[in-house]
């Protein structure tokens, strides 16, 4: 099962630039962030740049393609 990653910002880590960490490594480095400006701009740049999730209620269906071949011809 692939991880689930998240966006950071933290200072400490990464001098304010973002990058991918797991969820409990953001969980920590929002812990250690150095204020409070610093955790909203933690939590703002979660998700940004980061595919979403569908939010659809099942798999993705490709519409039915017509079948290619021979033509019937009728007389």
């Amino acid at each position: 099962m692939p991880s689930i990653c998240y966006n950071c910002v933290c200072i400490k880590h990464n001098f304010g630039l973002p990058h991918l960490v797991s969820s409990p490594a953001w969980h920590r480095h929002l812990d250690q962030a150095s204020s409070e400006e610093e955790r909203q701009r933690i939590h703002k740049a979660k998700y940004q740049g980061l595919p979403q999730p569908s939010r659809g209620t099942g798999p993705r269906r490709q519409p039915a393609r017509p079948k290619r071949g021979r033509q019937q011809i009728s007389h």
